[in-house]
């Protein structure tokens, strides 16, 4: 029986998800005992899955979100966000472009709008450090372009000073 383009596609992307996996295995082997990776599955495709916005998003944000076609949030977005408004540790891996960043955005900026509101007038402040630093001002410019009263994002960029003498008191 001949096989259809899709049943091809299907075992390539097997294939590529293979390869990755062993790709990565020994990576993981460095850093970690080979007992400590206790079990490896892969699992098939599913449909995309779409949650409200959590009942605790500021309502600023709501109507921010909304006026840019947001309404509602995807699973692990979703899953995510109640996560770490718990203050619990989060690690996120989506593709590019999935939506990891509202997973963060989401309670904090909903933290800082609630210190800004409240009547000891205590304040808040969120801190995102980005690997790059066109990640933080592509971050900064998204979280400007919602325009949250009392909320005013800022870049810092810091990088080590090239060193062209070994420092004083140094063994060179």
């Amino acid at each position: 029986m001949p096989r259809t383009p899709d049943a091809h596609r299907r075992d390539e992307r097997i294939s590529a998800g293979q390869v990755a996996l062993a790709r990565i295995l020994p990576t993981l082997k460095g850093v970690a005992s080979e007992e400590a990776i206790r079990h490896i599955r892969t699992l098939p495709a599913r449909s995309a899955v779409r949650n409200d916005l959590p009942t605790w998003v500021d309502p600023a944000i709501r109507q921010a979100l909304a006026a840019s076609g947001i309404t509602s949030l995807w699973s692990h977005q979703a899953a995510a966000a109640e996560e770490i408004r718990q203050c619990r540790n989060v690690a996120i891996a989506t593709g590019t472009a999935s939506g990891k960043s509202l997973s963060y955005l989401l309670p904090g900026l909903t933290a800082v709008l609630e210190g800004t509101r409240a009547p000891n007038g205590r304040g808040a402040t969120m801190l995102y450090l980005a690997p790059t630093k066109a990640l933080a001002a592509d971050q900064a410019a998204h979280i400007g372009a919602l325009d949250l009263d009392g909320v005013q994002p800022g870049v810092t960029r810091q990088t080590q000073p090239e060193r062209r003498h070994p420092p004083p008191n140094s063994k060179h």
